[in-house]
């Protein structure tokens, strides 16, 4: 009789524990469109070496809500201020009814995107953006986990550069970048991307479906 009832027990407790998982368990939002991937499982983003352009240390989980990154750099002639546009335009269509959210440009040109240079950059669309770089090593790590892949490039002879120096920079060497938006939930866990073209109709649909 005793062995029946551990063993009823701890059946009994793997079947809460699995229904808890099963109930618990996180999900994307509910929300399809073009160009928008959702991850499943999600992958948690790494943070070491990363800092906001205050100086202090970024983190990709943030309680108030989900994050809508960026990643790009300031000398960039097309993509990012024709994103960074968007994102502003939409932010000023939700106002102060949209889901708890963050916009946050990610340099990936720690050589040249100074934390002033970041501020500035940005002050231009919207006074409330983050703006965060980090470390060579940082940016590659989290580059290879979130799937934002770059290069530096020079722009005369067309070949990649592993280290900008000095007469790189003077040239204005090019940055291949990533060119989505990469969606974080609060807990700091990439759940999708939402790939060229950004839209404002689409970022403010998107926006609105957060949970």
């Amino acid at each position: 009789m005793t062995r029946f009832v551990v063993v009823a027990a701890i059946s009994l407790a793997a079947l809460l524990a699995s229904a808890l998982w099963w109930f618990g368990r996180d999900e994307a939002p509910a929300i399809e469109m073009a160009g928008l991937q959702w991850f499943d499982p999600p992958v948690k983003l790494p943070e070491e070496g990363l800092h906001q352009v205050s100086g202090e240390a970024f983190r990709w989980d943030w309680p108030q809500g989900w994050t809508i990154a960026f990643f790009g750099y300031t000398h960039c002639p097309d993509v990012c201020p024709d994103a960074m546009a968007v994102l502003a335009r939409a932010q000023a269509r939700l106002g102060d009814e949209a889901p708890p959210h963050r916009i946050v440009f990610v340099s990936v040109d720690p050589y040249r995107d100074t934390p002033e240079v970041l501020r500035e950059y940005l002050a231009y669309f919207d006074r409330h953006f983050v703006g965060v770089s980090g470390s060579p090593e940082a940016l590659q790590r989290l580059a290879m986990v979130s799937g934002a892949f770059y290069d530096y490039e020079d722009p005369e002879s067309g070949e990649v550069i592993e280290v900008p120096d000095n007469a790189a920079i003077e040239a204005g060497y090019i940055v291949n970048h990533f060119g989505a938006l990469v969606l974080v939930d609060r807990r700091g866990r990439m759940w999708g991307h939402l790939y060229l073209p950004i839209e404002v109709d689409k970022v403010v649909r998107l926006i609105e479906a957060l949970p």
